[in-house]
């Protein structure tokens, strides 16, 4: 059964909707807790009862790096007309550390057909971010999901070949590319639609500066693994008409492909719970290893 709410977070998040309101309701979205879609009453609500609604995100406890980081993130992206949720609030001084934003409408699901029109949005997503400057105080990203030691997964599990190889390449070079501005962690389950129109792009705790190949990387991955290898075409063409050619793409690919867990396991788990349960350990290992194979081959 899901845990409410600490009344004194939700508290928190009411006087930023709507201070002086009252707390209509507060749902957890992941496994029933944090981060929270909170649902206030304002004082003053018309008679149609219409409730102001945000979502709460909470950082780990002892550590508000990730809110900060979320944070900025964020506010740099609309200042730069990216399509994310607006920035309603953020408490790093108290643990734990919060961060409230608008609550966008839309389906983060993954469609079960591929969708080239989606495909090239993300990809020009994440053309629009390489060509932006970020912060000098941002977080330094040479890999996706920077959080997590992909390397010691893999040495912990039985040896694959193909990820060896990779990580004997990629450890031996290093490609000259500008810093730009990085989400970290850009897959389909990070992005809302309405229809196929792009809404939002979410999920910004990875996020700081680095080469621009990280993120398009990732899409091209994430997409192979969903539609098949061939979707990522989709990607590289939204990526080029706004940024024109990608340089080191087969090392970048390599780097997205070391930025899974070795048997893909959680990574399904996330990729069903976006709408996908078709998708099975074997298949998108499958797709994933084909798609290092040809990253591979054109690495020379």
């Amino acid at each position: 059964m899901a845990e409410p709410i600490d009344p004194e977070l939700a508290a928190w998040a009411v006087e930023r909707l709507a201070p002086g309101g009252s707390l209509v309701s507060a749902r957890g979205l992941r496994d029933g807790g944090a981060p929270w879609l909170v649902s206030v009453e304002a004082a003053d609500a018309a008679a149609d009862g219409a409730a102001v609604e945000g979502v709460l995100r909470v950082g780990p406890s002892g550590s508000p790096d990730d809110i900060r980081i979320e944070s900025a993130a964020l506010r740099f992206a609309a200042s730069n007309k990216l399509v994310v949720p607006k920035v309603l609030g953020m408490r790093d001084e108290t643990d734990p550390a919060l961060l409230l934003i608008e609550r966008v409408r839309g389906s983060s699901d993954i469609p079960p057909e591929r969708s080239s029109s989606r495909l090239r949005s993300l990809g020009a997503f994440a053309g629009r971010m390489a060509v932006l400057e970020p912060p000098a105080d941002f977080v330094p990203r040479t890999r996706a999901i920077s959080g997590v030691d992909f390397a010691a997964l893999r040495r912990e599990a039985d040896p694959q070949p193909l990820l060896q190889r990779a990580e004997s390449i990629v450890s031996s070079h290093a490609p000259v590319a500008r810093d730009g501005f990085v989400h970290g962690d850009l897959w389909q389950g990070n992005s809302m639609w309405i229809a196929d129109e792009l809404v939002a792009v979410i999920d910004w705790d990875c996020a700081g500066r680095g080469p621009a190949g990280i993120d398009l990387g990732s899409l091209r991955l994430d997409a192979a693994m969903c539609f098949g290898v061939g979707a990522e075409v989709d990607v590289l063409d939204g990526w080029r008409g706004i940024a024109g050619a990608a340089s080191d793409l087969p090392y970048w690919d390599l780097v997205a492909a070391l930025s899974t867990p070795p048997e893909l396991d959680w990574f399904v788990d996330a990729t069903r719970a976006q709408g996908r349960p078709d998708l099975t350990q074997d298949t998108m290992r499958e797709r994933r290893d084909q798609f290092l194979a040809n990253a591979l081959r054109a690495s020379g």
